[in-house]
Parts: structure tokens; C-alpha cells; sequence
């Protein structure tokens, strides 16, 4: 049998799928009916020039056509293998994702912060009761920050049920007030940083600091939100979304109530003096106005992880994998600490996204040469007195997150950037391995 120019083969699939059902499929050739079928059957229907080509080889060469057609699906046999192995690949994925998601919550312990803290509820904190104060009583702090904490079921009272040490809200100043949200289109008249944050706080500070029913026994008042460690002060790092200088302005005027009760960490010009809350600006806060006055500060800064480095600063000592140096207090820093721009007085964190500190280039597993960069920018930030901290650690894979967690422990950093506090709960992450009953 002859073959056909590949134009005349095309004419004839054009005629042969428009016509298909008046034509005298008995009077097809070979090639006529082959690609016909090709068009009709194959998933990837269309003809690019690699179609073109397998379909002008096979009718050349019938043999080929048997070696590469798949039984009822044609002859470019290649493309529609690739197409359904990444299709098939990507759908596995997708299933793997789901059946994990789903069966996290199986063959697990009870969680007794299930049933305080996921109830029903608003998106503000709601008042504090009975319940949660006496479960907040024997929780465990822990080094974790509870990120976007404001999209939580109960914001602030689930991260303190978690043992979380440092809680995030993002603020935009309008009509005169800080509201609570992650961007303009969330939010809400009664989403305000009072109403949210610094009022619930001064609430379970009372509590905590009440005197004692029996025994007539007092507190000094600087007892913090936790009782198993009173002594641990609570970050609130506020992210001001809107003009630095106005929006920091604002949040000072609003913070004078806990200010008038002590309850601040402050700068008092020698030493850094802890108390039950700690609040630190990121965002827009404008470092100028928080590092103005000398004598008295109680609004520290989110110094920049990646870039701590400045003209003036003390030569930094080589840093020693895996050895963490030991500097001056924070508390009571000496002059070693206060030449650097960004120092105890000034600062509480250092922190980065962590992408953009290049803590990951893979979907799969963190390298050693990218520990060894989150090395170098947290033994920068030791240096210096500050608290380490990255935010953006990929929440899936799970198994990246997992060892990623692990890493960042294990190298020192001072807060655990979390968004999903049961996975943090239930883990095994340094504090998190402490169970009921263990020292």
C-alpha cells in the first residue's frame, strides 16, 4: 500500500471527524482510519508538530505504528505517557495530602485543650471562665510564637493553652483606634487591639495576681500569665500595618493602663527590667522613636535577623558550629552589648522570613549548608542579646516542617514560629517532649 503526503493525511482527518458518520468507513485506507482514531481516541487531542510527525512516521512504517500505539488509544504513545504519569503523580499527591490531613486526629490521646478551648466561639477573646483559668493554671510554657494568632477559634487564650510564649497581632490605625487583621477587607468595628489582646490580658493578669482565698496570702503583683513558671514574661508583638510613627504613637497611648500597673518589661536607662508582658514592634515601627529616649522604654523593636549588622558595631567573634557563646546578661547588658545598634535596650527579636534568609531551596529536606546559614544569622543575633526568630517555615510537607522545627531547636533558636498549635502541642520539639509527670 502507498503512503500519502502528511497535507493530504490532514485534509482527510479534517473530512473524515466533520463527515464521520456519512462517509463509507469501508472505503478508508489504513493511514486514513489510523488517524482518524488517533484524533478521536487519544487524550491529548489536537495536533502539535510532535503529533504531526508520529503520525506521518507511522504511516509510513506500519511496524513502528504497532510499537508505539496502546490499544485503542493511537499512536503517540510518549506524550500521553508523560501526561499521565505527571497527572497520576500529581493526583496521588493531592490524596496522600488528604488521607494525612484526615487521619491526624486518629489513634491520638485525648487533648484536653480540645474540649477548653475549641468550643464554639467569636473571633474575639472571649471573657475568661472558670474552665480555662483553671487549665491555664497546669500549662507548661513553652518557647513557641503563635503566628496570625487573631485567626484563631479563641485568639490569645488558645496560644496561652498551647504554653505559647509569644503571641502576634497585626494593627491598622483608623478612626483613631488599632484594629485587629491580617489586611483592610478583615476588619471589623469590634476587632480592636484593646478589645482582643490588651484587655484580656489585664483580666488574667488580676486573676493571677488575686490574693489568696485561704491563708491570706498576697502576691507581689508581677506574677505572670503562667502559674507553673510566674516568672515568664508574655511577648505581644504587635505588627503595625500602617504609618509607622502615628500607628506607634497610638499603641503607646493605649498600652498606659498596664503601664500604670508595672505589668510592662521596661529599659530604665541601666538594665532591662522584665515583667508579666513584653511588647515588641515590628511592621512599620519606626526603630528612631523607640530608641530615642534613653532613660525609659517599654515598646521594643523586631530588629531585622538578616541585616543586624550596622557601621559602628563591635567586630563579631567567629562563630563556632554548634557551640553557643555566651555573652552578657540581656537583662543587665554591659558595654560590649549597648555598642551595637540593635542590643537589649533597644530590641527583643531579630527576625526574617525564613525563604528570604535562605533557610530552604527544596520541598523535600534542609541541607547542611542552609543550617549553616540559620547558624551564622542566629549566632549574630546571641551576640548582640536578642531573642532569634524566623517566620514562613513551610507548613507542608509535614516531614519538612517536622525536621525544620527540629533544626532550628537544636541550633538555638530563642522562639518557635508556629501556626498550627496542635502539631506543636504534640510533638517532640525540645519543651514539647515533656510530658505529665517528667522533670
Amino acid at each position: 500500500m502507498g503512503t500519502k503526503p502528511l497535507d493530504l493525511i490532514m485534509e482527510d482527518l479534517i473530512r473524515l471527524e466533520t463527515f464521520a458518520d456519512e462517509e463509507d468507513n469501508s472505503s478508508e485506507s489504513e493511514i486514513d482510519r489510523t488517524v482518524r482514531k488517533s484524533r478521536r481516541r487519544s487524550p491529548l487531542r489536537g495536533f502539535s508538530r510532535g503529533h504531526k510527525r508520529d503520525v506521518e512516521r507511522c504511516a509510513i512504517d506500519p511496524s513502528l505504528r504497532r510499537r508505539l500505539s496502546v490499544r485503542g488509544w493511537g499512536c503517540p504513545r510518549l506524550a500521553r505517557l508523560m501526561f499521565a504519569s505527571a497527572a497520576g503523580f500529581f493526583i496521588a499527591m493531592v490524596l496522600f495530602h488528604i488521607m494525612v490531613s484526615s487521619a491526624s486526629g486518629f489513634g491520638e490521646l485525648r487533648d484536653e485543650f480540645d474540649e477548653v478551648f475549641s468550643g464554639p466561639s467569636h473571633v474575639l477573646s472571649e471573657p475568661f471562665n472558670p474552665q480555662r483559668e483553671a487549665f491555664l493554671r497546669n500549662v507548661l510554657p513553652v518557647p513557641c510564637h503563635s503566628h496570625n494568632d487573631y485567626w484563631r477559634r479563641t485568639p490569645l487564650y488558645a496560644a496561652l493553652g498551647s504554653g505559647c510564649i509569644s503571641v502576634e497581632a497585626d494593627v491598622w490605625l483608623f478612626d483613631d483606634d488599632l484594629f485587629v487583621g491580617h489586611d483592610i477587607g478583615s476588619l471589623t468595628r469590634d476587632a480592636t487591639l484593646h478589645s482582643m489582646y490588651l484587655d484580656p490580658l489585664e483580666r488574667v493578669l488580676r486573676i493571677m495576681n488575686a490574693d489568696s482565698q485561704v491563708g491570706n496570702v498576697s502576691t507581689d503583683g508581677k506574677q505572670g500569665v503562667f502559674s507553673l513558671d510566674p516568672g515568664q514574661t508574655l511577648v505581644l508583638l504587635v505588627d503595625l500595618k500602617t504609618s509607622g510613627h502615628e500607628t506607634y504613637t497610638k499603641l503607646d497611648e493605649q498600652l498606659q493602663s498596664l503601664r500604670d500597673d508595672q505589668w510592662l518589661t521596661h529599659w530604665n536607662g541601666t538594665h532591662r527590667v522584665e515583667r508579666p508582658i513584653t511588647i515588641v514592634a515590628s511592621g512599620y515601627a519606626p526603630f528612631e522613636l523607640i530608641a530615642a529616649n534613653d532613660s525609659y522604654r517599654d515598646i521594643f523593636f523586631d530588629a531585622p535577623l538578616t541585616s543586624l549588622a550596622s557601621d559602628g558595631d563591635p567586630a563579631a567573634p567567629t562563630p563556632t558550629p554548634g557551640v553557643h557563646a555566651i555573652h552578657d546578661n540581656p537583662t543587665h547588658p554591659g558595654p560590649g552589648l549597648l555598642r551595637y545598634k540593635y542590643n537589649p535596650s533597644n530590641s527583643w527579636y531579630a527576625s526574617s522570613n525564613f525563604r528570604a534568609a535562605g533557610g530552604i531551596r527544596s520541598v523535600f529536606e534542609i541541607t547542611a549548608p542552609q543550617i549553616r546559614n540559620l547558624a551564622d544569622h542566629i549566632r549574630m543575633a546571641e551576640a548582640r542579646g536578642l531573642v532569634p526568630r524566623y517566620w514562613g517555615t513551610p507548613r507542608w510537607p509535614r516531614a519538612l516542617r517536622d525536621q525544620i522545627w527540629e533544626v532550628l531547636l537544636q541550633e538555638g533558636v530563642g522562639i518557635l514560629n508556629v501556626d498550627d498549635l496542635r502539631a506543636a502541642r504534640k510533638g517532640s520539639w525540645g519543651h514539647w517532649n515533656k510530658r505529665s509527670g517528667e522533670s
